[in-house]
């Protein structure tokens, strides 16, 4: 009753500090889901504190990518990726979201 109640004041910002971390991938994949429906139904603003760059792609329609409490890149997952600020930036997102698809691309799996 308390979250019926919450969701019908229509906030305009919505703050979710690692909401999904301690989850299993499983329940993180519906979750994931669940807070997009949230997000377009009731068009908020959503603040989503990660340190899951796959999260933040997933979820986000601008990301900010901080190093020690200073902004690095404010700009859409697409320029953040493709277009990184700074060298900060591309070691830490792409450089790191690179070795995360060549370790997945290059497992053999059962293959013999």
């Amino acid at each position: 009753m308390v979250i019926a109640r919450t969701l019908a004041m229509n906030p305009d910002i919505i703050l979710l500090d690692e909401p999904i971390s301690a989850l299993d991938v499983t329940n993180r994949e519906i979750m994931k889901a669940e807070l997009k429906s949230i997000q377009k139904k009731f068009h908020a603003t959503m603040l989503f504190i990660t340190h899951d760059q796959e999260e933040a792609f997933y979820l986000s329609d601008r990301i900010m990518v901080m190093d020690q409490g200073k902004a690095e890149q404010l700009d859409t997952p697409h320029n953040i990726y493709h277009h990184p600020a700074s060298e900060y930036v591309q070691r830490f997102v792409v450089e790191q979201m690179e070795r995360k698809y060549q370790a997945l691309v290059g497992y053999p799996g059962d293959a013999e």
